[in-house]
């Protein structure tokens, strides 16, 4: 009898900017998927679940809810921060610094000194952008479909209540666990604004309609990676299940004692703590995490205009020849479902001795 394939998850980082790193890294893995395809596959229609928080959150309901293609989301999100950051009050300062900055490493370091002093975003031109994006208006985060649909992509957001350890787990399904009667009403463009003041530069967002009392802020570090929660989640939807995982950073960061670089960190380590938790995923190929970490600190506000930058650093880290043999494995795995198959040692040595890919930690 042929075994139940195992379901398929996806996690994606918070990381402002460099949320465009998450995107890059994801075309690249569906450009593999479609390659010999006649009609191009979309995200929502190869994962089971998506989850993110921050603007990784905003990646995770644009391919999830809204079911756009990678470059679409891409086109999407890129107007996104541009708004932001043009519409914030620190645009004309910074344009200042980019003229007085002899290096990136400068410019962002002088960046962060100027967002500690005065400066948040405000986050009300993601609630107009995405109201009024093609026909989403005043759309529920519920997705009514998702019973009927032959691809059914289940999408959840972190969001975190003032002050709160915790996170609101907001879905566009129901968890029998948690029925969270409350969000019915949520609108996707209220969810959106809900994960992106989980970042440190964003004002609260306190605009859900059904409950103006309820106020979203920033995210404690340690839930800036969200490969807990989609763990989590997935093993309450399918308890039974397999998985195969895809964990996606938003890259490294300047260094120095910036809130950036502790957020970077702090993905990091809890990238390290489930790998170690989660063992036999990790060793039979079914727990892979892509993060370009070298040249990130090169990337700076620059990037909402122009990307070339940004997709060499990508395309370099996306070429090493493990991380390559990674991508091939993962994709294989995607689309034929290599559970059991016997890999061999040389091939295992292989991606386990490169520092560029988080898929040989808990070997032995």
């Amino acid at each position: 009898m042929e075994k139940p394939r195992r379901m398929r998850l996806l996690s994606i980082d918070g990381g402002g900017i460099r949320g465009l790193a998450s995107l890059l890294i994801l075309k690249r893995i569906m450009d593999k998927i479609n390659e010999d395809r006649a009609e191009a596959l979309k995200p929502h229609e190869m994962f089971d679940l998506i989850g993110g928080i921050g603007t990784g959150g905003i990646i995770a309901l644009l391919l999830g809810r809204m079911q756009m293609p990678v470059e679409e989301a891409e086109n999407v999100f890129c107007d996104i921060l541009g708004k932001l950051f043009r519409g914030s009050h620190l645009h004309h300062e910074i344009q200042n610094l980019l003229n007085d900055s002899d290096t990136a490493d400068e410019l962002i370091q002088k960046i962060h000194n100027l967002e500690k002093e005065k400066a948040e975003f405000d986050i009300t031109p993601i609630k107009n952008y995405i109201k009024n994006l093609g026909d989403i208006g005043d759309t529920l985060l519920k997705d009514p479909t998702l019973d009927t649909s032959r691809s059914p992509c289940r999408v959840f957001v972190g969001a975190f209540h003032e002050g709160d350890d915790l996170p609101r787990i907001l879905r566009n399904y129901r968890n029998p666990r948690w029925p969270q009667v409350d969000f019915d009403t949520l609108k996707v463009w209220e969810a959106a604004c809900a994960t992106a003041a989980t970042t440190t530069s964003f004002t609260l967002f306190d605009g859900v309609q059904s409950d103006p009392t309820q106020k979203f802020g920033t995210a404690p570090l340690k839930w800036n990676n969200p490969v807990r929660l989609v763990h989590h989640e997935a093993q309450e939807l399918w308890p039974d299940s397999q998985f195969l995982m895809l964990s996606v950073g938003a890259g490294g960061a300047p260094k120095g004692e910036t809130d950036l670089e502790a957020i970077v960190k702090e993905a990091e380590k809890v990238d390290t703590e489930f790998s170690s938790d989660n063992e036999a995923m990790v060793h039979h190929l079914n727990f892979f995490r892509l993060n370009v970490m070298d040249g990130m600190d090169k990337i700076g506000p620059a990037e909402l205009k122009h990307k070339p930058e940004l997709s060499q650093t990508v395309d370099i880290y996306l070429n090493l020849p493990t991380v390559e043999l990674a991508i091939q494995v993962y994709i294989k795995s995607l689309i034929e479902d290599t559970r059991g198959k016997k890999f061999s040692n040389a091939f295992l040595t292989k991606l386990r001795t490169d520092k560029d890919i988080k898929i040989h930690r808990s070997y032995r």
